[in-house]
């Protein structure tokens, strides 16, 4: 991530990279509401890619973008072309989807083959990693679909996505809406904060606004007046207005907010300056890294560190790491399916199992190898299935005993990201801990 941007909630403080507008019906303005939050980022200073998941393609027609969309192509088995992506002024589209409703099929070539997803993921990622946001309009219908695969929608919908749900003022509309979020959240991670925006709003009763606040628990609710203007729209970026409850939401995605968040951890803390002795003594070490540590130098001199005497071994998720090139490894295809295929806690112990003999198979013919896992976040199982953290839990604890067991001579470092506490409930699993 190049520059971390938090946006602060009532939950914690969340870092955003990817920003999804959607609605439970069409109509009621999400492709100019979704051009608005991008163009209001981009005059910040931010590099921003807007994706085309609708599927009228109404964004990619903006931007004179004629072939067939990105998943269109990869289902094809087309080596995708470059006229997928195209320029609105300053700012980067993807035209994902907008070829009709072939996209019901398409999803499920891609829930059949694995193959053919890593391949779009990696085209997916390829196109719009490099940005600070990643915009996505996305359709309801698309939506609901992919969110039944999560292997799927992991990553085209990105979990620690901020979600902004868009309905206009009629009750009928707020009540569907109300009903569509409920069902949508429950995709995501509990906790994690949402916004809602009514839209071409005429004479709206608070009282409503706030049921509808109440009822779904967003943290933000923003009413726009109906404004005619916007029917004339031409298509011109330039010409667009960005209303102010726009503006406000694109400052809040940007600013770090003024305030400290309380961590816990186990009293065994190492300080960084000892990590080669934990190293020599603890077979596990939990590496917790602040966010706005991520970037390449810290941890490529982080690794460096770590390598005294041993040889170190990087193990990684092929779509989310991509930093480093040498001597590094990522988990299979496979491995990476079942993730998401977890149905109960008996499928957590055998998806640690699985795990373990993946790292026990890439460290085979190392020499006092020092495994890396990079990061916590993106190599356990992925479920709803039960609590989360007691999967995570269970997940790390079955791995460990599972590598000691089999390969006592080999340590193990797993690098976890504390983005909002996530570390926490890991530190008594791992015989250290270094706090960054």
């Amino acid at each position: 991530m190049h520059n971390t941007k938090y946006l602060f909630s009532k939950y914690a403080v969340y870092i955003v990279k990817a920003v999804v507008l959607t609605a439970v019906k069409g109509g009621v303005g999400v492709s100019t509401l979704a051009l608005m939050l991008t163009k209001a980022l981009a005059e910040q200073g931010n590099s921003v890619t807007l994706v085309d998941m609708d599927v009228a393609g109404y964004i990619s027609s903006i931007a004179n973008i004629r072939v067939n969309g990105l998943l269109a192509q990869s289902v094809d088995g087309e080596k995708p072309a470059a006229g997928y992506a195209g320029k609105i002024g300053r700012i980067q589209v993807v035209k994902f989807l907008g070829d009709g409703m072939r996209f019901f099929d398409d999803v499920e070539k891609l829930r059949r083959n694995p193959d053919q997803l890593t391949k779009l993921v990696a085209e997916y990622t390829a196109v719009s990693s490099d940005s600070d946001y990643v915009v996505i309009d996305v359709a309801p219908c698309f939506l609901d679909l992919i969110l039944r695969s999560p292997f799927i929608s992991y990553w085209l919908i990105p979990p620690a996505s901020f979600r902004i749900y868009v309905t206009d003022d009629k009750r009928p509309s707020i009540t569907a809406t109300a009903s569509f979020i409920k069902r949508v959240e429950g995709g995501f991670a509990a906790g994690l904060p949402f916004a809602v925006i009514i839209n071409k709003a005429h004479d709206l009763e608070k009282s409503i606004a706030e049921e509808l606040r109440e009822e779904t628990d967003s943290t933000l609710l923003l009413t726009i007046p109906f404004t005619p203007q916007l029917l004339h729209f031409s298509g011109d970026l330039g010409e667009l207005p960005v209303f102010d409850q726009i503006e406000t939401l694109a400052h809040l995605l940007t600013i770090p907010p003024v305030v400290e968040i309380t961590h816990y951890f186990a009293e065994k803390i190492v300080p960084k300056e000892k990590v080669n002795s934990a190293l020599k003594t603890d077979r596990s070490t939990l590496l917790i890294v602040p966010p706005e540590r991520r970037d390449t130098n810290t941890l490529s001199t982080l690794l460096a560190h770590l390598s005294y005497g041993r040889e170190v071994v990087v193990i990684k998720n092929p779509f989310i790491e991509r930093r480093f090139h040498i001597n590094e490894f990522i988990v299979s295809p496979r491995y990476n399916f079942l993730r998401f295929e977890v149905r109960n806690i008996n499928d957590v112990y055998k998806l640690a199992k699985r795990f373990g003999e993946e790292v026990l198979r890439i460290v085979a013919n190392k020499t006092r190898p020092l495994a890396v896992l990079i990061n916590e976040a993106e190599l356990g199982p992925e479920s709803t299935c039960c609590d989360v953290i007691t999967q995570r839990r269970e997940f790390w604890k079955t791995f460990l005993i599972h590598l000691s067991e089999n390969a006592p001579a080999l340590h193990t470092v797993l690098i976890c990201e504390d983005i909002a506490g996530r570390c926490g409930p890991l530190v008594d699993i791992f015989e250290a801990v270094v706090k960054l």
